[in-house]
């Protein structure tokens, strides 16, 4: 399993290749709202095992809000793990 200091150690680019090239796959991302009328974006990437069992789960965490024309503009963004999958 990754170590979440080193992703937060690198751009976002680097972290994202970083991942891909341990074997995590990228995900569908997911939307839901966030305080103040904001909204959180979750970027998964997952590990599997050769038989398909989940081992690992990450997240790259977006908190966003509307700018001026509209668009959704990341304010805070984060690594985070999904402890359910892990074991913890």
């Amino acid at each position: 399993m990754v170590n979440l200091h080193v992703l937060h150690g690198l751009s976002f680019a680097g972290a994202e290749a970083f991942l891909l090239e341990e074997g995590y796959g990228q995900e569908v991302a997911i939307e839901r709202r966030a305080v103040e009328d904001g909204r959180l974006f979750l970027y998964p990437y997952t590990l599997y095992d050769e038989q398909g069992s989940l081992i690992d789960r990450i997240f790259h965490a977006e908190y966003c809000r509307r700018d001026e024309d509209g668009e959704w503009e990341a304010y805070s963004c984060s690594w985070t793990r999904d402890l359910s999958c892990t074991g913890y």
